[in-house]
Protein backbone atom coordinates (compact mmCIF):
# COMPACT_ATOMS: atom_id res chain seq x y z
CA UNK A 1 0.00 0.00 0.00
CA UNK A 2 1.73 3.13 -0.96
CA UNK A 3 1.88 6.55 1.52
CA UNK A 4 -0.91 8.38 0.26
CA UNK A 5 -3.24 5.62 1.15
CA UNK A 6 -1.56 4.89 4.52
CA UNK A 7 -2.00 8.51 5.38
CA UNK A 8 -5.52 8.12 4.23
CA UNK A 9 -6.46 5.55 6.37
CA UNK A 10 -5.17 7.52 9.32
CA UNK A 11 -6.76 10.75 8.11
CA UNK A 12 -9.83 8.08 7.89
CA UNK A 13 -9.51 7.32 11.53
CA UNK A 14 -8.99 10.75 13.09
CA UNK A 15 -12.23 12.63 11.21
CA UNK A 16 -14.20 9.61 12.45
CA UNK A 17 -12.92 10.24 15.81
CA UNK A 18 -13.68 13.57 15.80
CA UNK A 19 -16.84 13.14 14.22
CA UNK A 20 -17.72 10.89 17.35
CA UNK A 21 -16.51 13.78 19.35
CA UNK A 22 -18.71 16.74 18.24
CA UNK A 23 -21.65 14.09 18.78
CA UNK A 24 -20.74 13.36 22.08
CA UNK A 25 -20.54 17.16 22.97
CA UNK A 26 -23.66 18.07 23.53
CA UNK A 27 -23.49 15.48 26.93
CA UNK A 28 -21.19 17.19 28.49
CA UNK A 29 -22.61 20.33 30.45
CA UNK A 30 -21.27 20.22 34.14
CA UNK A 31 -18.79 18.44 36.31
CA UNK A 32 -20.82 15.96 36.86
CA UNK A 33 -20.57 15.37 33.44
CA UNK A 34 -17.10 15.19 33.01
CA UNK A 35 -16.32 12.98 36.74
CA UNK A 36 -19.33 10.26 35.75
CA UNK A 37 -21.50 11.14 33.20
CA UNK A 38 -24.03 11.33 35.71
CA UNK A 39 -24.08 7.34 35.16
CA UNK A 40 -26.36 7.77 31.85
CA UNK A 41 -23.77 5.73 29.28
CA UNK A 42 -25.69 2.69 27.55
CA UNK A 43 -25.08 -0.42 29.43
CA UNK A 44 -22.98 -2.52 26.39
CA UNK A 45 -21.02 1.24 25.83
CA UNK A 46 -20.30 0.98 29.62
CA UNK A 47 -19.60 -2.64 30.15
CA UNK A 48 -17.08 -3.02 27.04
CA UNK A 49 -15.46 -0.17 28.30
CA UNK A 50 -14.66 -1.15 31.55
CA UNK A 51 -13.03 -4.42 29.66
CA UNK A 52 -11.15 -2.17 27.87
CA UNK A 53 -10.29 -0.69 30.84
CA UNK A 54 -9.56 -3.55 33.25
CA UNK A 55 -7.25 -5.14 30.39
CA UNK A 56 -5.59 -2.43 28.24
CA UNK A 57 -3.81 -2.70 24.53
CA UNK A 58 -0.50 -3.00 26.05
CA UNK A 59 -1.51 -5.73 29.08
CA UNK A 60 -2.80 -7.79 26.26
CA UNK A 61 0.91 -7.43 23.86
CA UNK A 62 2.13 -8.36 27.00
CA UNK A 63 0.14 -11.44 27.96
CA UNK A 64 1.11 -12.67 24.16
CA UNK A 65 4.74 -11.81 24.99
CA UNK A 66 4.50 -13.89 27.91
CA UNK A 67 2.95 -16.78 25.98
CA UNK A 68 5.50 -16.40 23.39
CA UNK A 69 8.07 -16.55 26.00
CA UNK A 70 6.84 -18.83 28.59
CA UNK A 71 4.58 -21.31 26.61
CA UNK A 72 1.86 -22.93 28.92
CA UNK A 73 2.61 -21.46 32.40
CA UNK A 74 1.70 -18.02 30.21
CA UNK A 75 -2.13 -19.66 30.83
CA UNK A 76 -2.10 -18.51 34.70
CA UNK A 77 -1.08 -14.98 33.78
CA UNK A 78 -3.99 -15.18 31.49
CA UNK A 79 -6.48 -16.56 34.20
CA UNK A 80 -4.94 -13.96 36.60
CA UNK A 81 -5.82 -11.32 34.71
CA UNK A 82 -9.38 -12.56 33.96
CA UNK A 83 -10.28 -13.65 37.09
CA UNK A 84 -9.53 -10.27 38.61
CA UNK A 85 -11.71 -8.77 36.05
CA UNK A 86 -14.56 -10.49 37.19
CA UNK A 87 -13.63 -10.19 41.03
CA UNK A 88 -13.62 -6.33 40.11
CA UNK A 89 -16.67 -6.79 38.32
CA UNK A 90 -18.82 -8.46 40.55
CA UNK A 91 -17.49 -7.33 44.20
CA UNK A 92 -15.42 -4.22 43.67
CA UNK A 93 -17.58 -2.01 41.53
CA UNK A 94 -21.21 -2.71 43.01
CA UNK A 95 -19.31 -1.55 46.58
CA UNK A 96 -17.68 1.12 45.19
CA UNK A 97 -21.05 2.71 43.27
CA UNK A 98 -23.02 2.61 46.55
CA UNK A 99 -20.13 4.28 48.48
CA UNK A 100 -19.77 6.76 46.06
CA UNK A 101 -23.71 7.50 45.97
CA UNK A 102 -24.03 7.54 49.83
CA UNK A 103 -20.89 9.86 50.12
CA UNK A 104 -21.41 12.08 47.36
CA UNK A 105 -17.68 11.35 45.94
CA UNK A 106 -17.52 11.37 42.57
CA UNK A 107 -13.64 10.38 42.22
CA UNK A 108 -11.63 8.11 43.43
CA UNK A 109 -9.53 10.44 46.23
CA UNK A 110 -12.71 11.74 47.27
CA UNK A 111 -13.75 7.85 47.34
CA UNK A 112 -10.72 7.14 49.48
CA UNK A 113 -10.92 9.95 51.93
CA UNK A 114 -14.39 9.70 53.00
CA UNK A 115 -14.11 8.97 56.43
CA UNK A 116 -10.77 11.50 57.17
CA UNK A 117 -10.87 14.51 58.99
CA UNK A 118 -10.53 18.00 58.13
CA UNK A 119 -7.07 18.70 58.54
CA UNK A 120 -5.90 15.34 56.57
CA UNK A 121 -8.35 15.13 53.80
CA UNK A 122 -6.63 17.49 51.77
CA UNK A 123 -3.51 16.27 52.45
CA UNK A 124 -4.64 12.60 51.86
CA UNK A 125 -6.64 13.76 48.38
CA UNK A 126 -3.24 15.72 47.01
CA UNK A 127 -1.28 12.28 47.85
CA UNK A 128 -3.60 10.21 45.93
CA UNK A 129 -3.50 12.96 42.70
CA UNK A 130 0.11 13.06 42.80
CA UNK A 131 0.46 8.86 43.02
CA UNK A 132 -2.27 8.72 40.40
CA UNK A 133 -0.63 11.68 37.93
CA UNK A 134 2.43 10.08 38.11
CA UNK A 135 1.70 6.16 37.62
CA UNK A 136 -0.95 7.20 34.39
CA UNK A 137 1.38 10.02 32.75
CA UNK A 138 4.24 7.26 32.83
CA UNK A 139 1.84 4.32 31.67
CA UNK A 140 0.27 6.92 28.78
CA UNK A 141 3.77 8.36 27.51
CA UNK A 142 5.54 4.97 26.99
CA UNK A 143 2.17 3.84 25.17
CA UNK A 144 2.32 7.31 22.96
CA UNK A 145 6.13 6.77 22.37
CA UNK A 146 5.68 3.19 21.09
CA UNK A 147 2.94 4.31 18.86
CA UNK A 148 4.60 7.36 17.38
CA UNK A 149 8.13 5.16 16.75
CA UNK A 150 6.02 2.69 15.04
CA UNK A 151 3.73 4.77 13.07
CA UNK A 152 6.21 7.89 11.89
CA UNK A 153 7.98 5.86 9.58
CA UNK A 154 4.79 5.33 7.44
CA UNK A 155 3.62 8.36 7.05
CA UNK A 156 7.85 9.90 6.98
CA UNK A 157 7.08 12.08 9.99
CA UNK A 158 9.78 12.93 12.59
CA UNK A 159 9.29 11.34 15.97
CA UNK A 160 8.26 15.14 17.22
CA UNK A 161 5.99 15.42 14.66
CA UNK A 162 3.82 12.52 14.84
CA UNK A 163 3.67 12.97 18.77
CA UNK A 164 2.17 16.89 18.04
CA UNK A 165 -0.49 14.99 16.00
CA UNK A 166 -1.23 12.35 18.03
CA UNK A 167 -1.54 14.71 21.35
CA UNK A 168 -3.41 16.71 19.48
CA UNK A 169 -5.93 14.70 18.04
CA UNK A 170 -6.34 13.09 21.59
CA UNK A 171 -6.64 17.17 23.14
CA UNK A 172 -8.95 18.06 20.28
CA UNK A 173 -11.04 15.30 20.44
CA UNK A 174 -10.77 15.14 23.84
CA UNK A 175 -12.05 18.56 24.95
CA UNK A 176 -15.18 18.28 22.45
CA UNK A 177 -16.14 14.25 23.90
CA UNK A 178 -15.08 14.36 27.32
CA UNK A 179 -15.92 10.89 29.15
CA UNK A 180 -18.24 10.34 26.82
CA UNK A 181 -15.89 9.98 23.68
CA UNK A 182 -13.31 7.97 26.07
CA UNK A 183 -15.95 5.30 26.77
CA UNK A 184 -17.31 4.96 23.53
CA UNK A 185 -13.93 5.09 22.32
CA UNK A 186 -12.48 2.20 24.65
CA UNK A 187 -16.12 -0.36 23.51
CA UNK A 188 -15.09 0.21 19.69
CA UNK A 189 -11.36 -0.46 20.42
CA UNK A 190 -11.77 -3.71 22.12
CA UNK A 191 -14.15 -4.39 19.29
CA UNK A 192 -11.91 -3.58 16.96
CA UNK A 193 -8.93 -5.30 18.43
CA UNK A 194 -10.87 -8.68 18.72
CA UNK A 195 -11.71 -8.97 14.95
CA UNK A 196 -7.97 -7.92 14.27
CA UNK A 197 -6.91 -10.61 16.88
CA UNK A 198 -8.93 -13.07 15.21
CA UNK A 199 -7.14 -12.08 11.89
CA UNK A 200 -3.88 -11.76 13.28
CA UNK A 201 -4.69 -15.30 14.55
CA UNK A 202 -5.60 -17.13 11.66
CA UNK A 203 -2.54 -15.82 9.95
CA UNK A 204 -0.20 -17.13 13.14
CA UNK A 205 -2.27 -20.58 13.26
CA UNK A 206 -1.38 -20.42 9.20
CA UNK A 207 2.04 -19.66 9.88
CA UNK A 208 2.42 -22.45 12.80
CA UNK A 209 0.84 -25.07 10.41
CA UNK A 210 3.46 -24.54 7.95
CA UNK A 211 5.84 -24.87 10.48
CA UNK A 212 4.98 -27.53 12.60
CA UNK A 213 2.70 -29.78 10.30
CA UNK A 214 0.21 -30.25 13.01
CA UNK A 215 -0.59 -27.19 15.28
CA UNK A 216 -2.97 -28.59 17.60
CA UNK A 217 0.17 -31.77 18.16
CA UNK A 218 2.45 -28.54 18.79
CA UNK A 219 -0.03 -27.14 21.39
CA UNK A 220 -0.70 -30.30 23.11
CA UNK A 221 3.02 -30.79 23.57
CA UNK A 222 3.23 -26.90 24.16
CA UNK A 223 0.95 -28.35 27.68
CA UNK A 224 2.64 -31.68 28.06
CA UNK A 225 6.35 -31.45 27.44
CA UNK A 226 8.38 -31.70 30.58
CA UNK A 227 9.99 -29.14 31.77
CA UNK A 228 14.02 -28.79 30.12
CA UNK A 229 16.92 -28.24 32.69
CA UNK A 230 20.75 -28.29 32.38
CA UNK A 231 22.59 -30.61 34.28
CA UNK A 232 23.71 -27.54 36.41
CA UNK A 233 20.05 -26.45 37.87
CA UNK A 234 19.04 -27.99 40.58
CA UNK A 235 15.35 -28.68 41.80
CA UNK A 236 15.56 -25.68 44.68
CA UNK A 237 16.02 -23.08 42.13
CA UNK A 238 13.13 -24.62 40.28
CA UNK A 239 11.43 -24.29 43.28
CA UNK A 240 11.89 -20.59 44.06
CA UNK A 241 10.92 -20.04 40.35
CA UNK A 242 7.91 -21.31 41.38
CA UNK A 243 7.15 -19.27 44.24
CA UNK A 244 8.09 -16.40 42.91
CA UNK A 245 5.57 -16.46 40.17
CA UNK A 246 2.63 -18.11 41.79
CA UNK A 247 3.21 -14.62 44.09
CA UNK A 248 3.85 -12.64 41.26
CA UNK A 249 0.47 -14.20 39.67
CA UNK A 250 -1.30 -13.52 43.07
CA UNK A 251 -0.13 -10.09 43.63
CA UNK A 252 -1.09 -9.19 40.05
CA UNK A 253 -4.83 -10.33 40.72
CA UNK A 254 -4.80 -7.89 43.65
CA UNK A 255 -3.22 -4.69 41.93
CA UNK A 256 -5.78 -5.04 38.68
CA UNK A 257 -8.87 -3.89 41.56
CA UNK A 258 -7.64 -0.42 42.14
CA UNK A 259 -6.31 1.02 38.34
CA UNK A 260 -7.71 4.33 38.58
CA UNK A 261 -9.13 4.42 34.55
CA UNK A 262 -11.31 1.22 35.59
CA UNK A 263 -12.26 2.22 38.66
CA UNK A 264 -13.49 5.79 36.58
CA UNK A 265 -15.50 3.12 34.79
CA UNK A 266 -16.88 1.72 38.24
CA UNK A 267 -18.14 5.20 39.04
CA UNK A 268 -19.80 6.03 35.99
CA UNK A 269 -21.78 2.84 34.88
CA UNK A 270 -25.37 2.60 34.93
CA UNK A 271 -27.40 -0.12 37.56
CA UNK A 272 -26.85 -2.95 35.99
CA UNK A 273 -28.62 -6.38 36.03
CA UNK A 274 -26.73 -10.02 37.00
CA UNK A 275 -26.97 -10.68 33.80
CA UNK A 276 -25.44 -7.48 31.66
CA UNK A 277 -22.69 -7.56 34.67
CA UNK A 278 -21.05 -10.13 32.73
CA UNK A 279 -20.45 -8.48 29.40
CA UNK A 280 -17.06 -6.91 31.17
CA UNK A 281 -15.96 -10.19 31.88
CA UNK A 282 -16.98 -11.97 28.69
CA UNK A 283 -15.06 -9.01 26.40
CA UNK A 284 -11.70 -9.26 28.95
CA UNK A 285 -11.51 -12.95 28.12
CA UNK A 286 -11.70 -12.81 24.88
CA UNK A 287 -8.73 -10.45 24.72
CA UNK A 288 -6.74 -12.80 27.20
CA UNK A 289 -7.40 -15.69 25.39
CA UNK A 290 -7.39 -14.18 21.59
CA UNK A 291 -3.52 -13.17 23.25
CA UNK A 292 -3.02 -16.07 24.44
CA UNK A 293 -3.18 -17.96 21.01
CA UNK A 294 -1.35 -15.68 19.16
CA UNK A 295 1.73 -15.97 21.56
CA UNK A 296 1.79 -19.81 21.26
CA UNK A 297 1.27 -19.61 17.84
CA UNK A 298 4.22 -17.63 17.66
CA UNK A 299 6.21 -19.57 19.85
CA UNK A 300 5.76 -23.35 18.05
CA UNK A 301 6.37 -21.01 14.60
CA UNK A 302 8.91 -18.20 14.83
CA UNK A 303 12.49 -17.33 16.04
CA UNK A 304 13.49 -16.78 19.75
CA UNK A 305 14.55 -13.14 18.71
CA UNK A 306 11.43 -12.07 16.21
CA UNK A 307 10.04 -8.93 17.37
CA UNK A 308 5.93 -8.54 17.33
CA UNK A 309 6.25 -5.90 14.48
CA UNK A 310 8.31 -8.93 12.68
CA UNK A 311 6.21 -11.35 12.89
CA UNK A 312 3.17 -9.60 12.28
CA UNK A 313 5.33 -8.56 8.95
CA UNK A 314 6.13 -12.53 8.41
CA UNK A 315 2.70 -13.24 8.65
CA UNK A 316 0.31 -10.92 7.18
CA UNK A 317 0.69 -10.11 3.01
CA UNK A 318 1.92 -6.27 2.83
CA UNK A 319 -1.24 -5.17 1.56
CA UNK A 320 -3.16 -6.62 4.91
CA UNK A 321 -0.04 -5.76 6.92
CA UNK A 322 -0.80 -1.83 6.02
CA UNK A 323 -3.95 -1.85 6.80
CA UNK A 324 -4.33 -3.97 10.04
CA UNK A 325 -1.17 -2.02 11.26
CA UNK A 326 -1.83 0.99 11.06
CA UNK A 327 -5.45 0.36 12.53
CA UNK A 328 -3.81 -1.15 15.44
CA UNK A 329 -1.82 2.24 16.40
CA UNK A 330 -4.27 3.74 15.97
CA UNK A 331 -6.76 2.24 18.55
CA UNK A 332 -3.53 2.40 20.91
CA UNK A 333 -3.39 5.71 20.28
CA UNK A 334 -7.28 6.23 20.94
CA UNK A 335 -7.17 4.71 23.88
CA UNK A 336 -5.03 7.01 25.65
CA UNK A 337 -7.86 8.95 25.68
CA UNK A 338 -9.33 7.38 29.15
CA UNK A 339 -6.35 7.80 31.35
CA UNK A 340 -6.20 11.29 30.35
CA UNK A 341 -9.64 11.83 31.39
CA UNK A 342 -9.40 10.46 34.75
CA UNK A 343 -6.36 12.58 35.79
CA UNK A 344 -8.10 15.37 34.49
CA UNK A 345 -10.88 14.78 36.69
CA UNK A 346 -8.79 14.29 39.64
CA UNK A 347 -6.96 17.78 39.11
CA UNK A 348 -10.28 19.32 38.78
CA UNK A 349 -12.41 18.50 41.51
CA UNK A 350 -9.57 17.16 44.78
CA UNK A 351 -6.64 20.06 44.32
CA UNK A 352 -8.41 22.85 44.77
CA UNK A 353 -9.83 23.37 48.02
CA UNK A 354 -13.11 24.62 47.24
CA UNK A 355 -15.06 22.57 44.29
CA UNK A 356 -14.63 24.20 41.21
CA UNK A 357 -18.06 24.71 39.30
CA UNK A 358 -16.88 25.44 36.12
CA UNK A 359 -16.67 23.27 33.77
CA UNK A 360 -13.44 25.28 31.64
CA UNK A 361 -11.18 24.39 34.98
CA UNK A 362 -11.35 20.61 34.22
CA UNK A 363 -10.68 21.09 30.68
CA UNK A 364 -7.83 23.44 31.41
CA UNK A 365 -6.75 20.23 33.62
CA UNK A 366 -6.88 17.94 30.61
CA UNK A 367 -5.24 20.47 28.43
CA UNK A 368 -2.40 20.39 30.70
CA UNK A 369 -1.95 16.74 31.06
CA UNK A 370 -1.53 16.16 27.18
CA UNK A 371 1.03 18.54 26.80
CA UNK A 372 3.18 16.28 29.94
CA UNK A 373 2.40 13.37 27.89
CA UNK A 374 3.72 14.20 25.21
CA UNK A 375 6.39 16.04 26.36
CA UNK A 376 7.10 12.89 28.44
CA UNK A 377 7.03 10.51 25.45
CA UNK A 378 9.28 12.56 23.91
CA UNK A 379 11.89 11.83 26.52
CA UNK A 380 11.58 8.36 27.86
CA UNK A 381 12.67 5.68 25.66
CA UNK A 382 9.51 2.78 24.72
CA UNK A 383 9.90 0.05 27.26
CA UNK A 384 7.78 -2.44 29.03
CA UNK A 385 9.24 -1.63 32.73
CA UNK A 386 7.61 1.33 33.30
CA UNK A 387 4.00 0.15 32.37
CA UNK A 388 4.70 -2.60 34.82
CA UNK A 389 6.39 0.04 37.62
CA UNK A 390 3.14 2.03 37.54
CA UNK A 391 0.85 -0.66 37.26
CA UNK A 392 2.20 -2.14 40.58
CA UNK A 393 2.63 1.01 42.27
CA UNK A 394 -1.19 1.82 41.52
CA UNK A 395 -1.72 -1.49 42.96
CA UNK A 396 0.44 -1.47 46.21
CA UNK A 397 -0.72 2.27 46.68
CA UNK A 398 -3.93 2.22 46.50
CA UNK A 399 -6.00 -1.25 46.70
CA UNK A 400 -5.28 -2.32 50.21
CA UNK A 401 -6.61 0.88 51.22
CA UNK A 402 -9.59 -0.23 49.10
CA UNK A 403 -9.61 -3.49 49.75
CA UNK A 404 -9.77 -2.94 53.25
CA UNK A 405 -12.77 0.31 53.07
CA UNK A 406 -14.83 -1.86 50.52
CA UNK A 407 -15.16 -4.78 53.38
CA UNK A 408 -16.28 -2.21 56.01
CA UNK A 409 -13.64 -1.06 57.89
CA UNK A 410 -12.65 2.24 58.42
CA UNK A 411 -9.58 3.61 58.28
CA UNK A 412 -8.01 6.53 60.48
CA UNK A 413 -6.50 9.67 58.29
CA UNK A 414 -2.67 9.27 59.44
CA UNK A 415 -3.17 5.28 58.16
CA UNK A 416 -4.63 6.03 54.83
CA UNK A 417 -2.13 8.61 54.22
CA UNK A 418 0.82 6.42 55.55
CA UNK A 419 -0.66 2.98 53.71
CA UNK A 420 -0.23 4.64 50.16
CA UNK A 421 2.73 6.39 50.49
CA UNK A 422 4.40 3.41 51.87
CA UNK A 423 3.03 1.06 49.22
CA UNK A 424 4.49 3.35 46.66
CA UNK A 425 7.67 4.15 47.80
CA UNK A 426 8.90 0.72 48.26
CA UNK A 427 7.59 -0.36 44.57
CA UNK A 428 9.88 2.93 43.60
CA UNK A 429 13.00 1.28 45.71
CA UNK A 430 12.64 -2.34 44.91
CA UNK A 431 12.42 -1.44 41.73
CA UNK A 432 15.51 0.80 41.79
CA UNK A 433 17.13 -2.36 43.70
CA UNK A 434 18.89 -5.35 41.65
CA UNK A 435 16.54 -7.54 40.39
CA UNK A 436 14.90 -10.60 42.01
CA UNK A 437 13.87 -14.14 41.20
CA UNK A 438 10.38 -12.76 39.19
CA UNK A 439 10.28 -9.29 40.67
CA UNK A 440 9.02 -10.88 44.44
CA UNK A 441 10.26 -8.02 46.35
CA UNK A 442 8.58 -5.86 43.96
CA UNK A 443 5.53 -7.31 43.83
CA UNK A 444 4.80 -8.72 47.18
CA UNK A 445 6.09 -6.77 49.94
CA UNK A 446 5.30 -3.07 49.01
CA UNK A 447 1.70 -4.33 48.67
CA UNK A 448 2.03 -6.84 52.15
CA UNK A 449 3.10 -3.55 54.18
CA UNK A 450 0.86 -1.19 52.70
CA UNK A 451 -2.19 -3.65 53.55
CA UNK A 452 -0.67 -4.62 57.14
CA UNK A 453 -0.37 -0.31 57.43
CA UNK A 454 -4.47 0.22 56.43
CA UNK A 455 -5.59 -2.62 58.65
CA UNK A 456 -3.71 -2.21 61.64
CA UNK A 457 -5.38 1.69 61.72
CA UNK A 458 -8.77 1.22 62.36
CA UNK A 459 -10.77 3.24 63.94
CA UNK A 460 -10.17 2.40 67.26
CA UNK A 461 -10.01 5.13 69.64
CA UNK A 462 -9.11 5.59 73.21
CA UNK A 463 -12.10 7.47 74.33
CA UNK A 464 -14.92 6.94 71.57
CA UNK A 465 -16.57 9.85 72.57
CA UNK A 466 -13.67 12.19 71.16
CA UNK A 467 -12.53 11.98 67.83
CA UNK A 468 -8.41 11.88 67.06
CA UNK A 469 -7.10 15.16 66.04
CA UNK A 470 -6.61 13.72 62.26
CA UNK A 471 -10.03 12.85 62.11
CA UNK A 472 -11.59 16.44 64.22
CA UNK A 473 -13.97 18.04 62.25
CA UNK A 474 -15.51 21.36 62.62
CA UNK A 475 -18.36 20.17 64.85
CA UNK A 476 -15.64 18.56 67.00
CA UNK A 477 -13.89 21.96 67.49
CA UNK A 478 -17.17 24.04 68.47
CA UNK A 479 -18.59 24.63 71.64
CA UNK A 480 -22.31 23.60 71.76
Amino acid sequence: MALFSILQLVLGVGVAWLALAIRMQHNTHAPQDFLSARQRLPVFVAELGAACAHVPAWLLLAIAVAGRQMGAPAAWIGLAVWLSAVFADFWVAPRVRARAQTHDAPTLARLLTVHSGDQLQMMSRRSIVLIVTLALLLTTSVQLRWVAEALAPHLQLSLLEMLIFAGGAILICGLLGNLWLAAYTDAIVLVLIALLGILVLGAAFYAAQNASGNVAGALVELFTEPAQRAPWEQTQHDDVLTVAFGVGVAFLIASSLAQPVGLVRYLARPELSRRERWLAPVGSAIGVLLALLIGWCARIEAAAESSPLSLLSAWLSPGLLHVVLPLLLCAGMTALLSPCIAVAGLWGYDLPRRHRVQLLWYRWAFVAIVILMVWLAYVMPADFAPLWLAWHALGAALAPLLIVQLSGKRVRAGSALGSMWTGFALTLIFHAMPDTTGDLLERAIPFIAAMGIALSGGDQRRNPNRADRADQTVHDRLPI
